[in-house]
């Protein structure tokens, strides 16, 4: 679990606030449950829930990126507050379809839950500086380095050589 909390940290484009290492954890826990199985190709959560899980959707509204949140003012203060805040996501609620957690800066950081449509994300993925977060430059989603191309021929596969193993 802690394996999957660093690589998500590792993508973000600032240091994440010490409060939200929970909603970090939470995140990695929902990353692993979706991972399907080798043997059933279905994910343990999808098991337990029974209904299939869309990997696509998921992975549109990632942890940490920074977004703008619709609010949901009361009748009486609607001319006078703004109809967005900022804020950053904290992945896509699974429990609950088409929801997304978000995380609100400016109302004193407050986790809010809102459908998809009112969650928009930033093309920059940088917070502001009156966020007063310190920033640091992201891992590269992929790296650069490119692979051999992988055996697929058996006669390629008999023709390298391997150390003789001696017997006992």
């Amino acid at each position: 679990m802690r394996d999957t909390a660093r690589t998500i940290v590792s993508g973000l484009s600032y240091v994440l606030p010490e409060k939200l290492t929970a909603e970090l954890l939470s995140t990695a826990v929902t990353a692993i449950s979706i991972r399907p199985s080798y043997d059933t190709g279905r994910s343990p959560l999808e098991h337990v829930t029974k209904r299939k899980i869309d990997i696509n959707t998921v992975a549109l509204y990632p942890f940490g990126h920074v977004c703008q949140i619709k609010t949901i003012p009361s009748p009486s203060d609607a001319p006078s507050l703004p109809r967005t805040n900022c804020g950053i996501t904290l992945g896509f609620k699974i429990e609950t379809p088409q929801a997304v957690k978000a995380y609100i800066i400016v109302d004193s950081g407050t986790v809010v839950v809102r459908t998809r449509q009112h969650i928009h994300l930033l093309s920059d993925n940088v917070p502001p500086t009156e966020w007063g977060w310190e920033r640091r430059i992201p891992a590269p989603p992929y790296s650069d380095t490119s692979l051999p191309p992988p055996i697929t021929s058996i006669s390629k596969l008999e023709s390298l050589s391997y150390p003789r193993r001696l017997p006992l």
